[in-house]
């Protein structure tokens, strides 16, 4: 559109200067016809006039040798001013000959002015009007618009039908080249070759962002710590289940407040903290659990842009530090009473203190009894440090039964002392360190026994269960305590301390029954009520 509008005003242009130059020549020939026509007619306004009628486009004057006028083609002569000092008049007293354009805004056109003066002094004048360049165009302009708007038309129909006829194949197909005959549209093949190729790179990245992003999400939800990452306006941008379970959330907080999630003071502080560029750890109480927290800003080009939170679950370790301080504690305790009575008795013997022979057969009894029990105690402290160092055992076919007989065996006289009886069912085979098991059973046994009422019961049950077998010691004992069950399997723990000061033991017994079934890679169940009795079950591996 452009180009026509363009093309049209040079055209235009160009035309107009040769229109301009052929006006001129016209009117001077005309003018030379005349010059010789009126040297020639005796009447010489008659023969103006004629003139004047043939070629009514153009303007005759004729005037004396003053100026004024004698005719005009257009208007009245006698009307007319005195033409003496007009250009065209004043050129051609000069020269002979003149030209002379004058513009008229009112018409919006140009008119050239020749005049000639004639041998008798007289002057001859011929006026043609002209359009001007913007007139000239303007005349021209609807015709153009016209043409513009039908090329529009038919250049935007013929985009059309090229358009469709280029992409019928895409329509028909996808914009693989292989299956595109792009030989049928070589003007856009460059491009569904750059376009395929993006879309390739495209779905590579794709590819390698999403499985980036399952890693670290399978990394995160499978984290048994609890992770947070935060914003630096304080707002969560990573949770894991994890912390989402510390922090018991219903529902995910992203992009929310990490005031959505805790407001526990200590961490709010060591977020504050974090973001002032120190890191910050410590320990918090959940319910029963004690978790360790680490803050730690996260910089990017020297600038903290956020945070990040690490919560540890350090409740099992601070329990074990708990459980080997009271071991500690009660190993000298337990250590320090049988030495302390051994040395009292000895310094009673030693400074003759004791006369009676009864009274010294007493005491050195008691002697032997607390050098006993200190063995006894000393003995089971290696066994469990063994059992807890997994020191390599043999394994072999241990049967169940024939070992609980001789283990029934062994405790008689200790059931008959208490009227109690032990009975026997059932038959099982496992592959296991032959002497671990009979410690088990043994303890077992022993706890039954010694915590047993008089005239009281042993039920021992032998049994197998798809690919475990398991042994089933009950008593019709004291029984335990509820919230004593959880904690009868540890080193030194007794349920009824007074009672046991009574009944003895090492309180080690059970623990080496737990340390024995996980060395097996077994399990244990216990059910326990105050006054009705305990029953205590081992599972173990048929063969591991």
């Amino acid at each position: 559109m452009i180009t026509l509008v363009l093309s049209t005003v040079l055209s235009l242009f160009l035309n107009f200067k040769f229109y301009e130059s052929n006006v001129e020549k016209q009117i001077y020939q005309t003018i030379d016809v005349l010059k010789y026509g009126l040297m020639e007619t005796g009447d010489k306004i008659e023969y103006l006039e004629k003139i004047g009628k043939d070629n009514k486009d153009i303007r005759l004057s004729y005037f004396d040798e003053k100026g004024n006028p004698i005719y005009d083609s257009f208007v009245n002569a006698s009307t007319m001013d005195n033409h003496f000092e007009r250009a065209e008049i004043q050129g051609a007293l000069a020269e002979g000959k003149a030209k002379v354009t004058r513009h008229s805004d009112t018409l919006s056109n140009d008119t050239m002015y020749v005049a000639l003066k004639l041998d008798d002094g007289y002057f001859i004048r011929i006026a043609k009007e002209m359009d001007t360049i913007a007139g000239a165009f303007f005349k021209v302009l609807p015709s153009n618009l016209l043409i513009i708007a039908l090329i529009f038309i038919l250049a935007l129909f013929l985009a059309r039908q090229s358009t469709n006829k280029i992409l019928e194949p895409l329509k028909k197909s996808s914009l693989d080249p292989n299956s595109v005959d792009l030989s049928k549209i070589p003007e856009i093949s460059p491009f569904i070759y750059e376009i395929t190729s993006q879309k390739d790179t495209i779905a590579s990245h794709l590819v390698e962002i999403k499985r980036e992003r399952d890693t670290i999400r399978i990394i995160l939800e499978n984290m048994k710590e609890g992770l947070i990452i935060l914003d630096s306006t304080r707002s969560v941008l990573v949770i894991n289940k994890q912390a989402m379970k510390l922090f018991e959330c219903k529902q995910e907080p992203l992009n929310r407040n990490i005031l959505y999630v805790t407001r526990k003071e200590e961490l709010l502080n060591a977020f504050e903290d974090c973001y002032n560029g120190k890191s910050s750890s410590g320990s918090i109480e959940f319910e029963d659990k004690i978790i360790k927290y680490y803050v730690n800003p996260v910089y990017i080009d020297g600038v903290i842009t956020g945070s990040i939170l690490l919560l540890i679950d350090d409740t099992k370790r601070l329990k074990a530090e708990r459980i080997r301080e009271e071991f500690s504690a009660n190993v000298s305790h337990e250590l320090k009473t049988p030495l302390t009575s051994i040395c009292g008795f000895t310094e009673l013997l030693k400074n003759n203190m004791v006369n009676g022979k009864k009274d010294k057969n007493e005491i050195v009894n008691r002697i032997y009894e607390e050098s006993n029990r200190l063995l006894i105690l000393i003995d089971e402290i290696i066994k469990i440090s063994k059992l807890e160092a997994g020191v390599a055992f043999i394994k072999e076919e241990v049967d169940l039964t024939e070992m609980c007989k001789q283990a029934i065996e062994n405790f008689e006289q200790k059931a008959k002392k208490k009227n109690i009886t032990i009975t026997l069912e059932g038959e099982a085979t496992v592959k296991a360190n032959n002497t671990m098991i009979w410690e088990l059973i043994s303890n077992l046994m022993d706890n039954a026994i010694k915590y047993n009422v008089e005239k009281g019961t042993v039920n021992i049950l032998i049994g197998q269960e798809e690919d475990r077998a398991f042994i089933s010691v009950k008593d019709s004992g004291i029984g335990i305590a509820e919230e004593d069950i959880e904690r009868i399997f540890e080193r030194f723990y007794r349920a009824d301390k007074s009672r046991f000061k009574k009944l003895g033991g090492t309180g080690l017994g059970l623990s080496i029954v737990k340390h024995i079934v996980k060395s097996h890679g077994g399990d244990l169940q216990i059910e326990s009520k105050i006054n009705e009795g305990t029953k205590i079950t081992v599972y173990l591996p048929i063969d591991e």
